[in-house]
């Protein structure tokens, strides 16, 4: 049960700025998007909310911020009444609101309800033909309540979507968010040709590619690739020097990058840095690492941002920790780390072979410069 019967008890008690978080983003679109439970209190709910919205919809999420306890800012979307929220709704004919329905079983599920059923029934069947599992009645998220916060717009009805945490995690989140714009573009009477090349999914990507080593979406392996076996993820934790990497759009320009993990192993944090000298300052993401399967293996999935991860593949690494070889699923992404920003040219050449021998373009690796930056 919620903790406060309404946002004015929630505000009383909890700290805006501290605790919580209303996002918000007005666009002139009939389409708002919205996750009343989202940051840490239904994972990776606003992340999909804002993918889905894109630069097209408006955009609005009531985010958990505290460092823990966050479901106690739960508030039930028939009692959600937040007033930005509401104000915002009050302005839109369309109205969906994501949500989180915790674990499917191992089934990645979606649950669509709400007043609007024609638009429901689209997006089922949308999301059917995609391959989804869409359920649009019999269960328990009907979300009919006149005052849930989706059937609060201006025609007295909307949506509401329920992901099992296995959809949330999904390496096929983006065509999910993608079938779900797609209805959206034409109830709003947009040409699905301005979809094309801009839609939120590319935007989710721009930001997640930030993390210099998240390929979101796609935790593969390259073929024929084989991960280290006895891997200690401990061992791996502190800061690493990138010294040669296949260039890429979201890297380009950066020199004297570092990647930091720091954690207990399993549960890690990175911490990705680079300067760039055209701006004349040093950028930074931040993100999370998890093992992928067995622990012992040097595999791992990376995100930096939200629910959307990427492949992390330890190809090669040496006894003592010093040097390693890592791809993301494809031979279009390799990096070479050290534990030291200079490495003698003899001692990565068995690296070097490795990646040719697996169909890397190693002739097209940069040599990233390291040491301290010139201003």
């Amino acid at each position: 049960m919620d903790r406060y019967p309404n946002y004015r008890e929630l505000a009383r008690h909890e700290s805006l700025g501290s605790d919580f978080w209303p996002e918000r983003r007005r666009r002139a679109s009939r389409v708002l998007v919205l996750a009343p439970h989202g940051g840490r209190i239904e994972r990776g709910t606003a992340e999909i909310a804002r993918a889905i919205a894109g630069r097209e919809f408006s955009y609005y999420a009531f985010l958990g911020i505290s460092p823990s306890h966050n479901q106690r800012l739960h508030l039930t979307s028939h009692h959600f009444d937040e007033p930005r929220a509401l104000r915002l709704t009050a302005g839109h004919e369309i109205v969906l609101a994501v949500h989180g329905c915790g674990s499917g079983g191992g089934q990645e599920h979606v649950y669509l309800g709400g007043l609007d059923h024609g638009l429901r029934d689209e997006l089922a069947r949308a999301l059917a033909a995609a391959g989804f599992q869409a359920t649009s009645a019999g269960h328990a998220w009907r979300g009919e309540d006149p005052a849930n916060i989706c059937n609060r717009g201006a025609r007295g009805a909307g949506v509401q979507l329920e992901l099992t945490q296995e959809l949330r995690d999904s390496e096929r989140l983006p065509l999910f968010v993608d079938t779900v714009r797609r209805v959206l573009l034409e109830r709003d009477g947009k040409r699905e040709d301005e979809m094309r090349g801009r839609t939120g999914w590319q935007g989710v990507r721009v930001l997640a590619l930030l993390g210099l080593l998240g390929v979101p979406g796609c935790q593969g392996l390259p073929t024929g690739a084989q991960v280290v076996q006895g891997f200690e993820a401990a061992r791996y934790l502190g800061v690493w020097h990138e010294i040669a990497r296949l260039d890429h759009r979201f890297e380009r320009g950066l020199s004297h990058v570092t990647a930091e993990y720091i954690g207990d192993g399993e549960r890690i944090r990175v911490v990705n840095r680079g300067y760039d000298a055209r701006a004349g300052r040093w950028k930074q993401a931040v993100g999370r690492a998890l093992p992928v399967g067995d622990p012992s293996q040097g595999r791992l999935k990376v995100s930096f941002f939200g629910p959307f991860y990427g492949a992390y593949n330890i190809l090669e690494l040496d006894p003592d920790y010093r040097l390693a070889l890592v791809s993301g699923p494809g031979t279009q992404w390799l990096w070479i780390l050290a534990r030291e920003p200079q490495v003698p040219r003899a001692e990565l050449e068995p690296l070097l072979e490795k990646a040719r021998g697996l169909g890397f373009p190693v002739e097209q690796l940069i040599w990233v410069e390291q040491g301290e930056p010139r201003p």
